[in-house]
């Protein structure tokens, strides 16, 4: 790993994914690989392309990754097919990004979903 910055877990799959900012060929990239007994193993490259990345977030249910770079652009990655990253807003230079599941909004919009706070 050249330089590792944001780490995510699969733990379903024991799969470790991280972002890597360092330089190519390697650098740049979002990775994943087997967490065992013995380690990682089966490392691979899910897709390249990013400028400094450094965000991740993972939404398992709906397979994808969530990655941002110091260049300000978020991006989503397929796990499934990987290999590219496809651009979805272009705030500014990031830090790091977090994944809510739709499944908190669309409870909370429900007509019977409403606050229990009535002291």
């Amino acid at each position: 790993m050249p330089e590792p910055i944001d780490l995510a877990l699969d733990p379903g799959n024991a799969t470790l994914y991280w972002t890597d900012r360092g330089d190519g060929p390697d650098g740049n990239t979002l990775n994943r690989a087997r967490v065992g007994p013995g380690g990682l193993s089966g490392r691979e490259i899910v897709a390249r392309g990013l400028d400094e990345g450094i965000g991740l977030a993972l939404d398992l249910s709906g397979q994808h990754a969530f990655v941002t770079d110091l260049g300000g652009t978020v991006y989503v990655c397929d796990l499934k097919h990987g290999s590219r990253f496809t651009p979805i807003a272009q705030p500014g230079p990031m830090t790091g990004i977090a994944y809510v599941p739709d499944t908190i909004r669309s409870h909370r919009s429900r007509p019977n979903a409403q606050s229990s706070s009535t002291n």
